[in-house]
């Protein structure tokens, strides 16, 4: 494998990055971002992911894998593991077996680190970035014998991350024990302030903090990452949670002086990682796509009026009930704005025997929405926020989402399910103000109403509060756009992280 050029085309010394993303398809593809943006920076990347992942993505991706090519990235995907690694959860995490996976992972890593034969394939890495979740991994590269820095790449929000930091601490000094179970009536009732949030209901701190979760244990080991690496590279940018960065920051400050004042970690916002005008250069391209969803989508955008269109989707992870599929598109049929709505497999497919979700969908409800409605069950989300028709996001507030709408200035109608959905709701509404929540009190997986639904469109496209909540996701735009200029935040601190990157080697 030949050395990389720096930027001024000179030879540097060999530099193997590992990125190394969590066994789920959407952590692989924000972990993409990070390997290809480190890539066109000159340096030698491989991307390691699941094998089932890293199929998925190859298949779905083309394009993106073919731009690698085209542009002479040294940059390689590395599958780790078997296709059956994703029976544990079905490939989408949706049967709740999170934990499980993350640690078969972690033994197929480990594996892999003791097979020197698996090793001369793959390449000694010089420097090893990987998800905060990937809790032990320093221990297995110690015990590999490589001495090489490990670091945290990290796609929750930092708010949320100095708040399990801060829970974990206070809950180990016994100033905070959390109750046993998430839906007791102590937590729909008192309320907490944590680092980088205004006062929450305990029934919005993530579910992972409660004992019963099945993600307790993970949650404590994965802050660990966060604390002892030199460096913590976070997925958004500083402007989107000024808060959030600085109370991280000062957390790994305060845990580095009381552990015998070892290394402060770094923090390096450097997002937003994915291109801001998906829908520039490429528009042709992707009009004459072979995709059917695609220009399906495109074409329906095109003939709505501009920021009208409310695009309703909850991420791969989730399956809404019949029961709920019904009350969803009765609340967007009253709520009269056009909308786009990606609807999965429903939960409750297998016993009832739909596998078709749009099957649910009743025929007279299609009638009366006509021409602005459209039902589909994959949708190219990025080309859909940067379209100009595009005027909300009904969305689970996965913080990928949170993040591309920011990004794109489109207000959020905020519908949290699981994890770290309701904290990141709290971000969106109450601090960021760039939402407006749609159920306000729910509780998990809560049937939500049609009245909840069109209220809260109601609210964003014919209120005061609605017109506030659209100024500020569009001036959050632009503090997405500055942060990736020329002198961004974003493109500063890439640069130093690169420095670093080189440096190691």
């Amino acid at each position: 494998m030949g050395q990389p050029a720096d930027s001024n085309g000179s030879s540097t010394k060999y530099t193997n990055v590992w990125v190394i993303a969590v066994p789920f398809y959407s952590h692989l593809c924000r972990a993409s971002e990070l390997a290809e943006s480190l890539a066109k920076h000159g340096l030698t990347v491989t991307l390691l992911g699941a094998k089932h992942d890293v199929q998925r993505f190859i298949s779905s991706r083309s394009r993106t894998v073919s731009s690698w090519k085209r542009q002479a990235l040294d940059l390689q995907l590395q599958p780790l593991g078997s296709p059956e690694l994703a029976a544990v959860t079905g490939g989408d995490g949706r049967s709740g077996a999170f934990a499980p996976t993350v640690r078969a992972y972690m033994q197929i890593l480990e594996e892999t680190l003791k097979n020197n034969d698996d090793m001369e394939r793959i390449s000694m890495p010089t420097f090893v970035i990987a998800e905060t979740v990937l809790f032990g991994l320093m221990e297995l590269f110690a015990a590999a014998h490589l001495d090489v820095p490990v670091c945290c790449f990290l796609t929750f929000s930092p708010s949320f991350m100095a708040s399990i930091i801060h829970i974990s601490e206070v809950q180990s000094l016994g100033v905070m024990k959390p109750p046993v179970f998430p839906l007791d009536k102590q937590t729909q009732e008192k309320h907490i302030s944590l680092p980088g949030y205004r006062s929450m209901r305990l029934a919005d701190v993530s579910g992972a903090m409660f004992k019963t979760h099945p993600q307790h244990a993970l949650a404590e080991m994965s802050t660990q990452l966060v604390r002892n690496s030199e460096h913590v590279i976070l997925h958004g940018f500083k402007e989107l949670e000024t808060r959030g960065c600085h109370e991280l920051e000062n957390l790994l400050k305060s845990h580095a002086a009381a552990s015998n004042n070892r290394k402060v970690p770094q923090v390096w916002p450097i997002g937003p990682l994915f291109p801001l005008d998906p829908l520039g250069p490429e528009t042709e391209e992707l009009r004459r796509a072979e995709d059917e969803n695609l220009k399906v989508c495109l074409q329906f955008l095109d003939s709505q009026a501009p920021s009208s269109v409310v695009y309703v989707a909850f991420g791969v992870e989730i399956g809404l009930s019949q029961e709920q599929i019904l009350e969803l598109v009765y609340g967007l049929e009253r709520s009269k704005q056009p909308f786009l709505c990606v609807l999965h497999s429903p939960e409750k497919s297998v016993s009832s025997g739909v596998q078709d979700p749009l099957s649910i969908i009743p025929s007279d409800c299609r009638e009366r929405t006509g021409s602005r409605s459209l039902f589909v069950e994959w949708a190219p989300q990025r080309e859909i926020l940067s379209h100009p028709s595009t005027g909300a996001f009904m969305s689970h507030c996965g913080y990928g989402s949170v993040l591309e709408a920011s990004s794109f200035g489109v207000p959020i109608l905020a519908w949290p399910w699981q994890y770290d959905q309701f904290m990141d709701c709290r971000l969106v509404v109450d601090e960021l103000q760039t939402g407006v929540e749609v159920c306000p009190g729910l509780v998990a997986r809560k049937l939500v109403h049609s009245e909840y639904v069109t209220k809260a469109i109601d609210t964003l496209f014919r209120s005061t509060i609605g017109f506030v909540v659209r100024e500020n996701a569009l001036k959050m735009k632009e503090r997405a756009i500055q942060s990736v200029s020329e002198n961004g935040s974003s493109t500063r601190n890439m640069q130093a992280l690169v420095k670093i990157i080189k440096a190691a080697s």
